[in-house]
């Protein structure tokens, strides 16, 4: 039989083109058998690898890259080791964001642990992870058995001292996230100006995801502990933050102080009750009282705040800005008309010590030329707030006395012939203590010097008697 007939069938039963696609077709099938059976084979030997789950910390990343970081993404540097992402935490880290990876890692055996790409799976080692869309590399930071990260909610009080810019770019009940994850949110915030004007002492109650490093909390690569610093992501970029105190909520009191404190007239004119003092929005002082006293310089005051504070609670202690609340501190005051900064006199109260009394003292004026003693009359009042404080009931006016040695060397006592000694019998308001008389907030007794501001005239004068 011939191995082709005439009409082209091979041994006379099949046709030449037939017979090449039929052997075609059943080298195709079996080239894609083997095929498939590879690669189900290689996948089979790839999931029955041994395996343990490593933390790889990238660092600090740019906004582009951080948003393609993805769950499931995988990298084999080799047939028989594989990478695969099983979780992620992102953390603001300066103007980036720190990246932790949670990962799966697969390779042999290799002593008590596993061999991936070559070597032991260790900490501190770096490892790269390539995909078609990036190609990072980062240190083994921890190796363990769960395939998600340990993290949680740790609520901390922090403490900053921030621009007035970036300060409007936090308010409470805020939320903060990165791409689509959440990694803070602010509950509470409070600002106080600072010494200088661009500046806001800012306390701030947040919560922040945390992730667990041998039982201790971590955010963006720090441990979060008292006194450690944080960036707090904002609209306004991060923001750098100490840590006051973990589970702490923000505690704020209301407290009672009096401060002292210097003005020129027309700002001790401007002070009145009820003035209150806004940071960010929110009230954080008012005045309570006011007394104002006048000084040896006629353009300037003394004057006597008494203020209520909104003062955050800080281990036990209160605080006012970047200021502890106790007597000798500074306290600072604005409002849209005038500013002050006083030292606190009292604490717990917004009247001076004492209760208000009124006395009759005598006062001393001596050496009064013509011009000055003349200037003083019966009548005349020291009035401060619409508050008379001072009042010159009457005056007994005596020539100063002067010795005089004659040519011959006898000493004589005579009357200066301009110069007079005034005896001011006065009626003062002063305030009475436990450990006597003050007047204008100055304790005095017998000897004191005090000035009166009468006005057209300032005297300086001496006790010499302190009545009922």
């Amino acid at each position: 039989m011939d191995l082709i007939d005439d009409e082209g069938n091979l041994f006379g039963l099949l046709n030449i083109v037939d017979a090449f696609f039929v052997v075609v077709l059943l080298v195709a099938v079996a080239g894609g058998f083997v095929f498939v059976s590879g690669s189900l084979s290689s996948s089979s030997s790839s999931e029955q690898l041994p395996s343990k789950y490593a933390t790889i910390d990238l660092g600090p990343q740019p906004d582009y890259l951080v948003s393609e970081f993805e769950v499931n993404d995988t990298y084999s540097p080799e047939t028989h080791s594989r990478l695969t992402v099983t979780d992620i935490h992102l953390s603001p880290q300066g103007e980036q964001t720190r990246v932790l990876l949670r990962t799966k890692i697969q390779g042999p055996a290799a002593g008590g642990t596993i061999s991936y790409d070559g070597a032991p799976l260790r900490l501190g080692r770096t490892l790269t992870i390539q995909t078609d869309t990036y190609s990072v590399s980062g240190a083994v930071q921890g190796v363990g058995d769960t395939e998600s990260f340990d993290d949680g909610d740790t609520r901390v009080l922090l403490r900053g001292r921030i621009s007035a810019t970036n300060a409007t770019a936090l308010t409470g009940d805020d939320e903060i996230r990165i791409g689509n994850r959440r990694v803070a949110a602010v509950e509470d915030v409070i600002m106080y100006d600072a010494d200088d004007a661009d500046s806001r002492i800012t306390y701030v109650a947040a919560t922040l995801n945390t992730y667990d490093i041998a039982g201790s909390p971590h955010f963006g690569g720090t441990r979060i502990r008292q006194g450690s610093g944080i960036d707090l992501p904002s609209t306004a970029g991060p923001l750098s933050m100490t840590v006051v105190a973990r589970d702490a909520p923000l505690e704020v009191t209301t407290t009672e102080v009096v401060v002292q404190t210097s003005a020129t007239s027309e700002v001790a004119e401007s002070i009145e009750t009820g003035d209150r003092y806004r940071v960010g929005g929110r009230e954080v002082a008012s005045v309570a009282t006011v007394s104002v006293y006048g000084t040896e310089d006629p353009d300037r005051k003394r004057v006597f705040v008494g203020l209520s504070l909104e003062a955050v609670v800080q281990e036990q202690r209160l605080r006012f800005g970047g200021s502890p609340i106790r007597e000798g501190t500074n306290i600072s005051f604005e409002t849209d008309e005038y500013a002050l900064t006083g030292d606190v006199r009292r604490v717990g109260a917004t009247e001076q010590r004492g209760h208000p009394a009124t006395r009759a003292v005598t006062l001393q004026l001596e050496n009064a030329g013509p011009q000055l003693a003349n200037a003083v009359h019966e009548g005349m009042t020291e009035t401060a707030a619409g508050r008379t404080i001072a009042r010159i009931q009457s005056i007994e006016r005596t020539s100063e006395k002067v010795i005089l040695t004659s040519q011959d060397g006898n000493i004589y006592l005579r009357d200066h012939p301009t110069e007079q000694e005034l005896a001011l019998h006065t009626r003062l308001t002063v305030r009475e203590t436990g450990a006597g008389v003050t007047f204008k907030g100055r304790a005095i007794e017998h000897g004191s010097t005090v000035v009166l501001d009468l006005g057209s005239v300032t005297l300086r004068v001496t006790v010499v008697d302190i009545g009922a």
